[in-house]
């Protein structure tokens, strides 16, 4: 019996280390965010009619159509402090620009209203779940641009600054693939309409 569990112990700690490790939000200010919700129309009667109208008018991105889609921009920004030697960045700040595409059914009542509210409230959970990660990614650009050591000049030190906040985009993205991934593009959380 010993041995069985050392190998069990073994095999769940080789399964642990090999997991990515999770990074911690930094904490300091948030960006300037600002929202915006463009909607497209579905009409229906039925569970099916409307299911037929997500598929056939639901956003698409390079993963295929969705009920639903966020799209988030980062923008940063910096000062530079100059001196003989050097150049670094002072006062970074970040802004996040978030647009939802959501579905609109005008006919949401009785039962089957029930029903499209439950789902269009899971929706925008998940949605939200996007835009937060284009939030974290705002904060995570600052703090790491914030430490970014001095360069000979100027012109080196925006080149060392939008490589290191494009990295930190590709590392975001990543993570709203994932989050799409763990949470079945929102059916896990309860966003799936059938």
């Amino acid at each position: 019996m010993r041995p069985v569990l050392a190998v069990v112990l073994l095999f769940v700690s080789a399964c642990v280390t090999t997991q990515p490790a999770v990074r911690r939000v930094p904490e300091g200010p948030m960006p300037e965010v600002t929202e915006d919700t463009i909607h497209y129309e579905v009409e229906g009667n039925t569970s099916a009619e409307l299911r037929a109208a997500l598929d056939r008018l639901g956003p698409e991105d390079d993963s295929g159509r969705h009920d639903a889609y966020t799209k988030w921009y980062v923008r940063w920004f910096y000062d530079y402090e100059r001196s003989e030697a050097a150049c670094s960045l002072k006062n970074v700040r970040a802004t996040l620009e978030v647009t939802y595409t959501l579905p609109r059914w005008q006919g949401a009542n009785g039962a089957l209203g029930e029903r499209w509210h439950r789902y269009l409230t899971a929706l925008r959970t998940h949605e939200k779940g996007h835009a937060q990660n284009g939030v974290d990614a705002a904060r995570f650009i600052v703090t790491e641009l914030s430490k970014l050591p001095a360069q000979p000049d100027c012109d080196a030190a925006a080149t060392n600054a939008n490589a290191k906040a494009n990295a930190e985009l590709a590392t975001a993205r990543a993570r709203d693939r994932a989050y799409d991934e763990e949470t079945k593009h929102g059916a896990t959380q309860g966003a799936t309409f059938r």
